[in-house]
């Protein structure tokens, strides 16, 4: 009768360890998807700094504000996804003054998407960095055209 109660008590305590194990592995794959589309949309800001950076431009105080708030969002996400692998190469990208230029944070940022996309969604990830590719040849080619097309999508 004990060794019942007793096997019946063991079952019961792993099932409900296997329960929080798996919701919070679906916890982190939801945040870790918040994340990864937080960061391309950093790299969308990014851009204009990498830009301004090459044509040694002023920034535009507004794109650096929405920037500015943008990564004190992913820091807020990171920081409830603490078990995250990337969690300090995001920090450093979000905050880290040692980059000597915004095209060398925008490099590390890559990795970081490149990393996280395989995870989050390799299909989508191979999508969108061509997509990017693609974006930054005709911005280098054609800087002009690249522009009006960017303010025909985005309605600016």
């Amino acid at each position: 009768m004990i060794v019942g109660v007793l096997a019946a008590f063991a079952g019961a305590w792993a099932a409900i360890w296997l329960q929080r194990h798996s919701e919070k592995k679906k916890e982190l794959e939801r945040r870790r998807f918040t994340i990864y589309m937080l960061l391309l949309e950093l790299k969308s800001l990014l851009f204009w700094s990498v830009s301004w950076e090459l044509n040694k431009k002023k920034p535009d105080p507004n794109v650096l504000n929405r920037r500015f708030d943008l990564c004190m969002r992913i820091a807020d996400e990171v920081r409830k996804a603490d078990s995250l692998p990337e969690v300090k190469e995001i920090l450093r990208v979000l905050f880290s003054v040692s980059y000597q230029t915004e095209q060398k944070r925008n490099a590390q940022l890559q990795e970081i998407l490149d990393k996280m996309g395989h995870a989050v969604n390799p299909r989508y990830q191979s999508i969108i960095r061509e997509i990017d590719e693609e974006n930054s040849l005709l911005m280098v080619q054609n800087p002009d055209h690249y522009m009006d097309r960017l303010h025909q999508m985005r309605g600016f």
